[in-house]
């Protein structure tokens, strides 16, 4: 979300405004059969990559597998929707051993960006813009701060 790697921040609300509880409160409907779930069978080289990071000691399990409840978010960078290989994923709700990516709108809402926003049609261009940004609310917050002061 930020442009350091490593930070997390806090899941803001869809709306733009503060923060929320969760990232179950900015995710899309995907249904189960949707092809954006993934699983060790479906995508078998993705789960040897991250075995081979996390022997190397780059470990995926810590901070990259999101659930509905997840309370912060690790960095997305620009590149998130291009390689998709080292980027967070979300864990199916019910189904262990299925994921997803985010998707764009996703990703924005986590910016603090409005649903009403017009981004580029090609995700990859879209997380181009979104990995420029910042996050809406954390900047609001301290203008609003520094206004006061």
């Amino acid at each position: 979300i930020v442009a350091t790697t490593g930070v997390a921040a806090k899941v803001p609300t869809g709306e733009g405004h503060g923060f929320g509880t969760s990232l179950g409160d900015i995710l899309e409907e995907v249904p189960d059969r949707d092809a954006r779930w993934f699983t060790p069978t479906s995508k078998p080289w993705l789960f040897a990559h991250w075995a081979k990071q996390k022997a190397k000691g780059n470990g995926f399990a810590n901070g990259r597998v999101l659930t509905a409840d997840t309370l912060s978010v690790p960095t997305i960078s620009k590149r998130y929707f291009a390689g998709q290989g080292d980027g967070v994923v979300l864990q199916h709700p019910t189904k262990r051993d299925t994921y997803r990516w985010l998707t764009v709108r996703e990703v924005a809402r986590l910016h603090g960006v409005p649903d009403d926003y017009v981004l580029p049609e090609a995700k990859t261009v879209a997380g181009e813009v979104l990995g420029q940004a910042v996050v809406v609310p954390v900047w609001r917050a301290v203008i609003e701060g520094v206004g006061r002061g």
